[in-house]
């Protein structure tokens, strides 16, 4: 599994997920089961969802184009989906089972995780 194919993914994801939630913050809000109350709640949810996806999809293409930056991403991606995994599995046992929508992004977060592990197993570590 290629290092750049990860990171990729991962860029088009984010950046795409990112604008969705900037253009259509009230049905991607709908999506991940949040409600936008107030004008704080929606402030929060663009700057997180929309600012904070759209520059981690902008962090993950930059480490495309440089090899130097190759395990940079895959590390930063991993760590990401493991620390979402472990909360994401603790908020379904402690909350109970969640939406099909969000299933499907547990889906993607586990497999993402786990990529990301194969992928550092196999990357020589500059640190």
């Amino acid at each position: 599994m290629d290092a750049h194919l990860y990171l990729w993914i991962n860029a088009v994801l984010y950046i795409g997920f990112g604008l969705w939630c900037f253009l259509k913050p009230t049905a991607t809000s709908n999506f991940v089961g949040f409600s936008l109350l107030h004008a704080s709640g929606k402030s929060e949810f663009l700057a997180v969802y929309a600012g904070l996806e759209l520059g981690m999809g902008i962090f993950f293409l930059a480490c495309t184009q440089a090899e130097s930056l190759l395990y940079a991403g895959v590390l930063f991606g991993t760590c990401m989906y493991s620390g979402i995994n472990l909360f994401r599995f603790y908020s379904i046992f402690r909350f109970g089972m969640v939406a099909r929508s969000t299933m499907v992004l547990v889906a993607l977060e586990v497999i993402f995780c786990v990529w990301g592990w194969v992928l550092l197993s196999g990357m020589a570590s500059p640190f």
